[in-house]
């Protein structure tokens, strides 16, 4: 009887118990999504930077990506067990069990950690923002400021920035800007990690990614050395619970853009130049700001232009963003990766919302 016992029990927890877990995970994203107060008041500043903090000291510990060794074993873990199958040396149903389970056990890990995130407030309720629907003269006022900054920041020369230099710089600005951001900061650490298969995301156009399950910022160092500070700045934003991208890319800007560092400044500059080209290029009056661009910075952007160009594999390319545009939806992010775009809209908010600007300034 007790060995029956012991059976059932080692049954249950290998083929029921993720399962069971999935569905009650499924039915709190649903709970969620309707009531995003909860989510931020439950698990976006209640449970998740206990989670993140934890998260973030064990993975500090080593200096390599321990998300993607993860994904690694995960992958050649899936390969094995099908040739297992195939080689008819598990039979079907256990292989099913075990597949199901595994997929369960990713899913309830990815939300507790931090999907839930998905799920929370607006940024402009979190932050008090003030929605902005600018006109034209509005819109390329924001677009002349910027391309000022960016003229007067560029610096004489294009050298790689030191990692560790870059990585305090921002976590001063992210300090100095936390209670406007409303982020508990420091909320662990954020020690940003080489991405392993640099030349692969490279040729898919990914310049970094956050790793939810141990809470790590990856950089890619295939990317232009002139993006290394607004990309570092968008991923860590990842750590402190903001999902959205837009959002997420949105802080990275800000905390680039205000700081006091001109690397950052002109980095930060550049990203949302190319948002504004793209947007106001049908807008009446983009010429004239357009033409303000000096030839030195049309040149970094160019460069970095052909800098991706040259290794993006078409294909590759695709597929990233197929898989990408296919998370987020289902995540609630309706955009897909046109979210990613949502970014310029989030400038425009702050940057003719006075009040939250002075919010900034005055930190």
């Amino acid at each position: 009887m007790a060995v029956r016992r012991v059976l059932r029990v080692k049954w249950f927890f290998r083929y029921l118990f993720w399962p069971m877990a999935a569905v009650l995970t499924y039915g709190l994203t649903l709970l969620f999504a309707r009531f995003p107060g909860y989510t931020e008041s439950f698990y976006s500043t209640g449970i998740y930077p206990l989670i993140g903090k934890s998260l973030s000291i064990v993975s500090s510990l080593v200096p390599f990506s321990l998300s993607d060794i993860l994904y690694a074993i995960l992958g050649l873990g899936v390969i094995v067990w099908l040739v297992l199958l195939v080689s008819r040396k598990i039979g079907f149903g256990r292989w099913a069990g075990g597949m199901i389970s595994l997929a369960a056990a990713m899913y309830v890990l990815f939300y507790w950690l931090w999907g839930f995130n998905y799920f929370r407030q607006p940024v402009h309720e979190r932050i008090g923002l003030k929605h902005a629907q600018p006109d034209d003269r509005q819109f390329m006022s924001v677009f002349a400021d910027i391309v000022a900054t960016a003229n007067q920041t560029r610096p004489d020369s294009i050298m790689p920035v030191d990692l560790a230099i870059l990585d305090s710089l921002i976590e001063q600005s992210y300090a100095r800007y936390s209670p406007f951001l409303d982020v508990g900061y420091p909320m662990g650490k954020r020690r940003p990690k080489k991405v392993i298969a640099g030349s692969f995301f490279a040729k898919a156009g990914i310049s970094g990614y956050y790793g939810p399950f141990f809470n790590e910022v990856h950089l890619n160092n295939y990317m232009h050395p002139l993006e290394m500070p607004v990309v570092m700045a968008h991923e860590k934003a990842h750590q402190f619970g903001i999902t959205s991208e837009a959002e997420t890319s949105f802080y990275g800007w800000l905390v680039c853009y205000y700081s006091d560092n001109d690397v950052l400044r002109y980095s930060a500059s550049l990203y949302a130049i190319r948002y504004f080209l793209n947007d106001g290029f049908r807008r009446p009056g983009f010429q004239p700001v357009a033409d303000q661009i000096s030839y030195p910075v049309v040149t970094d952007l160019r460069a970095i232009r052909d800098h991706w160009l040259s290794m993006r594999v078409e294909k590759i390319d695709r597929a990233a963003s197929k898989v990408n545009d296919v998370y987020l939806k289902s995540n609630k992010v309706e955009r897909g990766v046109q979210d990613y775009r949502g970014v310029i809209g989030l400038i425009m908010d702050f940057q003719t919302d006075p009040s939250a600007v002075i919010r900034v300034l005055v930190d």
